[in-house]
């Protein structure tokens, strides 16, 4: 399924859709829906970043474990450091908040394990690819 809004091109496999329309109406644990919040924080403060380096997102693919945010611009490795740690940083300080005002602990450990899981040195998560920008300055 593709669109586009505000001049951003969205593909939307259909075994996402699928999935998350099922995830929403038969989630019991009610756990989904504060999920699907932080990951929509998370993936939009590296988008904010991307606009603040006038590097506005050309296309958003979503897949099942995995979305992809293709800019027009190619930033600097500074510049793709600050927008790659965005997300996490995101998660973390959400995580913080909830921590000392002591906020809904499933948000508040949803984020904490979207941070921990995304720093992981795995190629394609924001962790992996902050070692290959660092990697490849050296």
């Amino acid at each position: 399924m593709n669109f586009t809004l505000l001049g951003i091109k969205f593909n939307v496999s259909v075994i996402f859709a699928a999935s998350l329309s099922l995830f929403l109406a038969f989630d019991a644990s009610k756990i989904f829906l504060p999920l699907l919040l932080s990951v929509i924080i998370h993936e939009g403060s590296h988008i904010l970043f991307l606009c603040f380096f006038n590097a506005k997102p050309k296309e958003i693919s979503l897949d099942i474990g995995t979305i992809n945010i293709r800019n027009t611009v190619v930033l600097s490795n500074d510049e793709e450091l600050l927008v790659l740690l965005a997300g996490p940083r995101s998660n973390l300080i959400i995580f913080l908040l909830t921590s000392v005002f002591e906020i809904y602990t499933n948000f508040k450990n949803i984020n904490l394990f979207l941070f921990l899981i995304n720093m992981l040195f795995i190629d394609g998560l924001d962790g992996g690819e902050i070692i290959n920008i660092l990697l490849c300055k050296f």
